[in-house]
């Protein structure tokens, strides 16, 4: 029998048991694949080195979560940027500051542009709470990650 770790598909294989292993599987040994198991029921969440092997990574160590939880306010604030940059305006700030403006095309622009800017800081809590309770995977991107944030409906 042999043991298998695949990245791409975040699983074991054994030899034995699969007729199809993943081809960016790498061999492991069954004491390694033990250990690799304890760990993960300890909390500890498999990662892949840059040899491309499976190593135990512990979130709760080191400055990891803090690190990614910046990275993921800086996606937000890019892609909030964004968002009111396809509109003609510089930032999300000057957006939502058209919320009281005179002119009703702004007004409306800018009272839809607060209440998505509070829409996805309420999904960033959200998620942030899955990260800082270990339910989420901090090997997905920041980047991937904003894809779950809400999308802006423009008034018409």
């Amino acid at each position: 029998m042999s043991c298998y770790y695949s990245a791409k598909e975040m699983g074991f294989y054994n030899s034995d048991i699969h007729k199809d292993i993943p081809e960016d599987a790498v061999k492991i040994t069954e004491e390694y694949h033990q250990i690799l198991l304890n760990g993960q029921s300890e909390g500890k969440d498999i990662i892949i080195d840059k040899n491309g092997n499976p190593i135990l990574f512990d979130p709760l160590k080191g400055k990891e979560k803090e690190i990614y939880i910046s990275r993921f306010e800086m996606c937000i604030e890019q892609y909030l940027n964004n968002v009111a940059q396809e509109k003609g305006y510089n930032d999300i700030i000057s957006l939502c500051s058209y919320a009281t403006s005179t002119n009703e095309k702004f007004q409306k622009e800018g009272i839809v542009g607060n209440e998505f800017r509070d829409k996805v800081w309420e999904k960033f809590f959200e998620l942030y709470e899955q990260i800082k309770n270990n339910k989420r995977d901090l090997r997905i991107s920041p980047e991937k990650l904003c894809k779950l944030l809400p999308k802006i409906v423009w008034p018409s």
